[in-house]
């Protein structure tokens, strides 16, 4: 074995040694009036294997781990002959573990997530706990022990307002939304990691004392490590995964759990390829690579990769979006690198640590994160290395610190920083040098030529001057010592408390507010060039609002259904028709003539919207090439508001754009350059000015009306910009003039719309009575009764109603289905395929045989692309679909004009055009119908109306 390129001194390189190499100040130079804490444990085993369900020992993907023999140090001064006192031995009297540390903005107190010995009577759990400098007190926050030991509850940090931000698999919000107790809970409906089968920890809030406990993040994801900003807002890391399928792997016959490649992958963990060099030239996964990784569910190759992103929320939950790093998954080597414990520098940069999961040093590089110039390029900061995808950040320790198993870095390793904030720069670190050991021998490794060595870390404190490139110990570094957190008791001059944009006449009003300056914006570019811009559309001379597609947005709620209930129900008898989530409505919102929104939204619940044509139907669907705004699809990402706050958004996102999306701080200039001050938009009527210049039309109407007029749960828009000042009602929709049961939380929210108000709808309760409402307008009946309803002339078979037509073969009545009787008959009949085509030298001819599955081998619905179709593949003619109200063409079509179904109509008989059915179902009544199917087709959109 080589040892040239060890560099060594001596036989035994010395502690001392070391030190004298890194620095020629005295140390005694550091000692300052502040006190210090930090965490030092035992170096962990390191974990050598990957798989989407094993982590590592320490590990940001696993909150929960608890690895006792950790101890929580405090010192009176940063200073190398400063006594640092275990201030946690005696409260436990056993081994327990704590990491998490953050500091008061006074510098008073630290905080910081403990557990204790599983077998200790009051503390055997994660828990919150905080340390008076001037006391010496260690005082568990929450006071009531089964409430404290009823969850796991970490990374705790200080908020700039009092409060305290935690993570925690308590998820209060879920609970308090399902009426239950977290310490006598009997259905658990919170949100999990379904890989590892555990509960997804997320943020929360509580008051000093441990009271007040409120959830603010919700999701699948583990969010965890919050940092307060000066603003008085947090930064967190979010862990979530993503899913790919592979055809092409191996299935190794002695383990038949996981897919795999017999010539190995990345260097995800040390099995073969070139060593990548620090944070730059990760090594690409070949599609064979993927297939080390991989899991077998069900039969197929799953390829579970992590995603991990910085965000940035409010103290409330509000405005809770992505900061920095990327939404979509690595499959290369930068798989396995996670940004851990960000903190603020005084130049409003974020600084972290970036490690490899599996790096058997457990420890990493410092980096900068220029957050100021997030995501754009001709902004970025010097030496940027793009080490997450959209991410700009730099490496700013000494030397040259290589992150990836197996790599020899004589620049060593970094586990955790604390800056000083003093403006000289200094970073209080824990650092160690790369010792290398060859026949006994051990030296600083000087080289990564030869890595055929043993190495080894050892952890200390270290003051790190980053301008004058020194080192200077505080804590001196020790065999098998590792330490993970840093804390300085200092003052913080520059927290502030975070300030939204309010809205006086919202605030106490239990509502927020959402602008959108423009739907025709995608990022920052006018999409209504082809038909003369955004100032085109504003004019209604040019442009007329009702033959329009986008005309309301739709403002949604998921709904969570409780995991005992899945177990319990088959998808079917829950979802019917449908696959997709559960949806509640919380309202709509106008879109004026230049595609702007201002409305109010219910505070504090999770939200996420959709545009919705004149009719009431999610023009998702529209997307084509022949569509202008084929972009406009859901929201993909749930928001929340605070009581009173306006969120300001300029237009729409493309996802894979590296655009910034949620930041209105850095988004690129509005498409939609609004009005002039004092003065009317062009061709409008001339009472309503702007106020400002740039004002939207929803800005300037609102001002004008006195108040927001968007936010029912009606949809309704009122023409107010008529030249002429005359104000015609052009589309109207509305709850209360419904004649069956209400689909509302209140019957009171038809005609007072508040922030508990929102729509649920479940068939039987809400479509099924459509059907059975007895209606004096069909077929020109003067008397309403039974006999004219839906029902009455689609009751094949049904010796009780007189049937006043033969109905074909549609059947609506409420009678439990033969063939499927999880369901009634109306909701199967309205689904299933009422006929089967091909395809056949230039047209559609029907499918006769009695079963179809006999002459078609495969199966498809709108809308078709039948080029080249000929052969057997079959085209389905169905009333509705799942997928929505427009792919519902053949149902509409009966009732409506809309235009927007026609791509999707499908009925080359034309069946349904042999009796006219408008005007016997009411716009009222068809806008519902359109929102159930919109909001999933669900056989029930409430899990409570499920008959258990």
């Amino acid at each position: 074995m080589k040892s040239s390129n060890l560099g060594l001194a001596s036989a035994v390189f010395a502690v001392v040694g070391l030190l004298g190499c890194v620095g020629g100040e005295d140390a005694a130079n550091l000692a300052v009036d502040r006190p210090f804490a930090y965490v030092k444990r035992d170096m962990p085993q390191a974990q050598q294997t990957y798989s989407a369900t094993t982590r590592a020992a320490i590990d940001i993907r696993a909150p929960y781990n608890f690895n006792p023999g950790a101890q929580l140090l405090v010192a009176d001064r940063i200073a190398s002959d400063a006594e640092a006192v275990d201030i946690l031995a005696g409260y436990f009297g056993g081994e327990y573990d704590v990491k998490d540390l953050d500091v008061s903005a006074d510098g008073k107190q630290i905080i910081f997530a403990a557990h204790g010995p599983d077998s200790h009577p009051t503390d055997n759990s994660w828990n919150i706990y905080r340390y008076d400098f001037s006391s010496g007190e260690v005082t568990r926050l929450i006071e009531d022990d089964d409430l404290a030991n009823a969850a796991h509850d970490t990374g705790p940090a200080f908020g700039n307002d009092g409060r305290i931000v935690f993570s925690s698999d308590r998820q209060a919000g879920k609970l308090a939304v399902s009426g239950q107790d977290i310490t006598s809970m009997t259905t658990d409906t919170r949100q999990y990691i379904l890989d590892f089968d555990e509960p997804a920890s997320l943020l929360h809030t509580m008051a000093p004392d441990g009271s007040q406990i409120e959830q603010i993040t919700y999701g699948h994801y583990h969010d965890v490590e919050p940092t307060a900003m000066r603003d008085g807002r947090f930064v967190y890391v979010r862990w979530g995964q993503n899913f790919e399928i592979l055809n092409n792997c191996i299935v190794d016959s002695e383990n038949p759990e996981f897919f795999v490649h017999p010539n190995g992958g990345g260097w995800g963990h040390t099995n073969g390829g070139d060593y990548p060099d620090g944070l730059s030239d990760p090594k690409d996964w070949s599609e064979e690579e993927k297939c080390t990784f991989a899991s077998e569910v069900d039969g197929q190759a799953i390829l579970v990769t992590d995603i991990y992103g910085m965000y940035r929320v409010s103290p409330t939950g509000a405005n809770s979006h992505r900061y920095y790093g990327s939404s979509e998954p690595a499959t290369d080597d930068t798989q396995f690198l996670q940004i851990i414990d960000p903190i603020e520098d005084q130049n409003g940069n974020l600084l972290s640590i970036v490690k490899h999961l599996y790096n058997p040093m457990f420890g990493g590089d410092v980096i900068e994160i220029n957050t100021e110039n997030f995501q754009r390029e001709s902004l970025s900061v010097e030496d940027d290395t793009q080490l997450f995808k959209g991410g700009i950040e730099r490496s700013i320790s000494p030397g040259d610190v290589q992150l990836y198993p197996g790599q020899i870095s004589p620049a060593g390793w970094y586990s955790a920083l604390w800056p000083y904030d003093d403006s000289t720069g200094r970073l209080l670190t824990s650092w160690s040098q790369c010792i290398g050991t060859v026949e006994g021998e051990h030296a600083q490794c000087a080289s990564e030529e030869d890595r055929e060595i043993s190495v080894q870390a050892r952890y200390g404190l270290w003051a790190v001057d980053l301008e004058d490139n020194t080192r200077l110990p505080v804590v001196r570094p020790k065999d098998n010592q590792l330490i993970t957190d840093i804390v300085i008791g200092q003052f913080d001059a520059d927290a502030e408390k975070y300030q939204p944009s309010y809205a006086d006449s919202l605030k106490g009003t239990g509502f927020g507010a959402l602008h959108l300056h423009t739907a025709f914006d995608l990022d920052g570019v006018d999409k209504a060039t082809e038909v003369g811009g955004i100032r085109a559309l504003a004019d209604p001379t040019q442009h007329d609002m009702t033959q329009r597609s986008e005309r309301f947005v739709q403002v949604i709620a998921p709904v969570e259904v409780p995991a005992d209930l899945q177990e319990a129900a088959t998808p079917t008898q829950l979802f019917g028709a449908g696959n997709g989530p559960m949806w509640d409505i919380l309202g709509y919102g106008r879109i004026e003539p230049d595609g702007s929104v201002l409305l109010k939204i219910p505070a504090d619940q999770e939200f996420t919207f959709r545009i919705v044509n004149g009719y009431g139907k999610h023009i998702e669907l529209l997307d084509s090439d022949s569509y202008l705004f084929s972009y406009l699809k859901s929201h993909p990402y749930t928001l929340r508001l605070e009581d009173g706050e306006v969120r300001e958004c300029n237009g729409c996102h493309d996802a894979a754009s590296q655009m910034p999306h949620g930041r209105f701080d850095i988004a690129p200039a509005s498409a939609n350059v609004g009005g002039v001050e004092g003065y009317a938009f062009p061709n409008t009527n001339t009472a309503i000015k702007t106020q400002y210049d740039y004002d939207t039309m929803a800005e300037t109407l609102a001002l004008y009306r006195g108040g927001l007029i968007s936010g029912s749960g009606d949809m309704s828009y009122t023409d107010y910009w008529k030249p002429d000042g005359s104000t015609p009602v052009e589309q109207e929709a509305r709850y209360a003039q419904l004649t069956t049961t209400l689909p509302l939380s209140e019957s009171s929210c038809a005609y007072e719309w508040t922030k508990d108000c929102r729509v649920t709808i479940n068939y039987t309760d809400h479509i099924q009575a459509l059907w059975e409402v007895p209606r004096a307008s069909i077929a020109g009946n003067s008397v309403p009764g039974p006999q004219h309803s839906c029902q009455g002339c689609h009751n094949k078979g049904n010796p009780d109603v007189a049937n006043l037509g033969n109905g074909g073969d549609l059947v609506l009545t409420g009678r439990t289905d033969a063939w499927n009787p999880e369901h009634i008959e109306s909701y199967v009949q309205l689904f299933n395929a009422r006929a089967y085509y091909k395809y056949q030298n230039g047209g559609f001819s029907k499918v006769t045989a009695t079963d179809p599955t006999e002459v078609c081998s495969d199966f498809v619905d709108p809308p078709y692309i039948v080029d080249e179709a000929d052969g057997d593949i079959c085209y389905a003619r169905r009333l509705m679909s799942a997928r929505g109200a427009i792919a519902s063409a053949n149902f509409f079509t009966l009732f409506d004009d809309d235009p927007d179904d026609d791509r999707y109509r499908f009925d080359p008989d034309n069946v349904g055009g042999k009796v006219d059915h408008r005007g016997w179902l009411t716009s009222h009544e068809l806008k519902l119908i359109a929102e159930w199917l919109d909001t999933g087709a669900h056989y029930y959109n409430d899990p409570d109306a499920y008959p258990q």
